[in-house]
């Protein structure tokens, strides 16, 4: 009998996967001794067998060392697609060809001419689907879907043969060479060129519980335009400590060379932040954590009105929590007194301010919760205000609000408010809301609440936008909104029960404030706004004296220390003159202004025969004129002045740029769960930041990418 021949076991995988990558570079090697012609060698080398390449590529404390199988046909495709992921290398004639492709492509959408057109290749169609996947937030399996293929065939029957090799692999590995080839843009052609760049950072767990950092950089140009960019979004790996957040940060101002550019750092307050920048400061020891990282003002609002809010009342019922989509913000203050601490008398007509709130929280939660009911009180809206629609008003329905937006509650309060007559009419006619049902005074209690809380709704949005500076804005709405809450806290309205809340605010409020004082960035980014100057600080200057003790003297000894500074970089030679550039100027800042109006500012700008050779001078100066009028666009007013005030110009470019909020680096989040969501929850966390960051850049106006 033949004994049967033992099976050997099958030999161990010695490397990862290969995977195959569609590169139109490959080197056939079927002799042996043939001159290896592909780029991928100048980081590879044989092993002694010749069955396998060792990659070379330097580390921070050794050589990479990954076994690669080589391929029988001699194609190197698969040394591709480890250095391209592993060690973000690129082929540079591939690296030309997609540099190449994007131009094109950016050049025909930018004109009105269809000719000459792109050229149509394999490199330009992968780039053109690359940014269509990133721009709408589609899954890369679409390429491979036969109605996608049909559409691309339907619309140039000559693409066919290309189509073939297209799919969702090499479209995410084209998707990587144009984010490493825009990032070079970015670094070479933006960034090297500015000397100040503030930035924006926060964090964000992904609805597949990924935790990401965004980063954004913000500067004003040589053009005195707003430029903000979102530069990367790395995944925050491990636990969430301010010394792993350092390094991540550091990591991503070291890969932009710009470790010797940062001037500041906005982030929201949470402790983590804190101890991140502390952190950094050991890491870069010219960056001062107590003058140039600053809170953002929004979460100081969202703070204060959650605290005050609290005072009124937890909505924290079965109804709240259904619709409550994310975590409360951990920085909530924990000291707050809820409902059963309430021991303020109600007003003499007999009211209670939490009652008034948790009736409109009732009545629009009972609305809101059933499409049945929402279609009840839209016929509702259209019997009792009919006119609401000739008005330009689009609301026929009520608003809830959310534990995690505390403008909400005001929002809610307005609709409830702006659709009161509705309101009324579906409480009585319906037997099940009879205990919703508000008389005419607690209506008015309610629009004491919205007064409350519209200042600081305002503030927000205010401090939010990005289009234009916002940081010269800080100090005088923290200071408006100060004096409107104590005078609440006095008794304004004769409304005892808004005492309490006020006070809470202002105590949480206050406390950024005074710490907001003691940083000069804020009072010159103020002083350098030509609308205000010192003209608020006068105005308001009994009030700030009273409460922090800073008189207008004061804040001018603070910018003349500042202006110091830069007296030293006063050079001319290196600020655009406005001769000649009006046009383009006024075309460039399109901001908030008509641009006739913004044409007329340039054409009426006074001479400028004065030569300011000290910066004392041009301070003295620039002082004495009258404050522009409000509107003015404050970056073309300082473009045409930038030959005058060379020093101060320059602390414009630098100053103004600051934002005021960290609401940049979380809109960025906000587009993120459009990519990361419950049902796309496998992506991996590099095509993540990949995805987001080029959608940004290809929506860049004029993007020179």
């Amino acid at each position: 009998m033949k004994r049967k021949r033992q099976q050997s076991p099958p030999a161990t995988r010695e490397v990862p996967e290969i995977i195959e990558v569609d590169c139109e570079d490959s080197t056939p090697q079927n002799e042996k001794n043939k001159t290896k012609r592909s780029w991928a060698w100048t980081h590879l080398k044989e092993n002694g067998k010749g069955t396998h390449a060792v990659c070379q590529v330097a580390l921070k404390k050794s050589l990479c060392g990954s076994l690669l199988k080589k391929d029988r046909s001699g194609s190197t495709k698969n040394f591709h697609e480890h250095l391209l992921k592993v060690h973000r290398l690129v082929d540079p004639k591939l690296t030309n060809k997609i540099d190449k492709s994007q131009t094109d492509i950016a050049r025909w959408t930018q004109t009105s001419q269809l000719v000459p057109k792109v050229v149509l290749n394999s490199d330009t169609l992968k780039t053109a689907i690359a940014y269509f996947i990133a721009e709408a937030d589609l899954p890369f399996s679409v390429v491979e879907r036969k109605s996608f293929k049909d559409l691309v065939r339907l619309l140039n029957k000559h693409v066919t043969p290309m189509m073939n090799h297209v799919s969702r692999k090499n479209i995410a590995l084209q998707l990587s060479r144009i984010y490493i080839q825009s990032q070079e843009k970015l670094k070479l052609g933006i960034l090297a060129q500015q000397k100040n760049i503030s930035f924006t950072q926060d964090a964000w767990t992904a609805p597949n519980v990924t935790a990401f950092m965004a980063v954004t950089a913000h500067f004003i140009d040589d053009k005195y335009c707003m430029v903000d960019l979102t530069i990367a979004i790395p995944h925050v790996r491990g636990s969430h400590t301010g010394k792993n957040f350092a390094d991540l940060f550091h990591g991503v101002l070291k890969e932009y060379d710009c470790l010797s550019k940062i001037h500041t750092i906005t982030a929201d307050n949470a402790s983590t932040n804190g101890k991140m920048v502390r952190e950094l400061q050991l890491l870069l020891p010219s960056f001062n954590t107590d003058k140039q990282l600053l809170g953002c003002i929004a979460h100081v609002i969202n703070l204060g009105a959650k605290a005050g809010l609290a005072v009124l009342g937890t909505l924290d019922d079965n109804n709240g929590k259904e619709i409550s989509m994310a975590e409360m913000d951990s920085s909530e203050p924990s000291s707050v007194m809820s409902i059963l601490n309430l021991t303020l008398v109600p007003d003499g007509i007999g009211l209670d301010l939490k009652t008034v709130l948790k009736q409109i929280h009732g009545l629009c939660t009972y609305v809101r919760f059933s499409p049945q009911r929402r279609e009840r009180f839209h016929a509702v809206v259209d019997f009792a205000q009919p006119n609401l629609c000739e008005t330009g008003a689009k609301f026929t329905c009520l608003n809830i609000d959310v534990l995690t937006q505390w403008n909400s509650t005001f929002h809610m309060f307005q609709r409830a408010i702006q659709l009161r007559p509705s309101c009324e009419h579906f409480c009585r006619e319906n037997s099940e809301v009879h205990k919703f049902e508000l008389s005419s005074s607690e209506w008015d209690q309610a629009s004491n609440i919205m007064n409350l809380l519209q200042p600081l709704s305002k503030a927000t949005e205010m401090l939010c936008a990005s289009k234009y500076p916002s940081l010269n804005l800080a100090l005088p709405v923290y200071m408006v909104l100060m004096k409107q809450l104590k005078r609440v806290q006095r008794g304004l309205y004769d409304q005892a029960q808004l005492i309490q809340p006020a006070t809470q605010i202002i105590e949480k409020i206050e406390q950024y404030l005074r710490d907001a004082l003691k940083k000069p960035i804020y009072i010159t980014s103020m002083i350098l706004d030509p609308t205000i100057k010192t003209r608020f600080w006068k105005k308001y200057e009994a009030f700030i004296i009273e409460y922090y003790n800073l008189s207008a003297d004061n804040i001018s000894v603070t910018f003349h220390e500042m202006a110091d500074k830069f007296k030293d970089q006063n050079n001319k030679n290196n600020q655009p003159t406005p001769t000649g550039s009006t046009s383009q100027s006024s075309a460039a800042l399109a901001m908030t202004e008509n641009p006739n109006t913004i044409s007329s500012k340039i054409r009426d700008a006074p001479d400028e025969p004065e030569k300011l050779d000290t910066v004392e001078a041009e301070i003295r100066q620039y002082l004495t004129e009258a404050p522009e009028k409000d509107g003015t666009n404050i970056l073309n007013y300082w473009f045409t002045r930038c030959a005058r005030f060379p020093t101060l110009a320059k602390m414009a470019r630098t100053f103004l740029a600051i934002p005021a909020t960290s609401a940049a680096s979380e809109q960025v989040f906000s587009k993120g769960r459009c990519i990361v969501s419950w049902q796309r929850s496998s992506l991996n966390p590099k095509s993540v930041e990949e995805l987001l960051c080029v959608k940004e850049w290809y929506q860049l106006p004029n993007s020179p990418l």
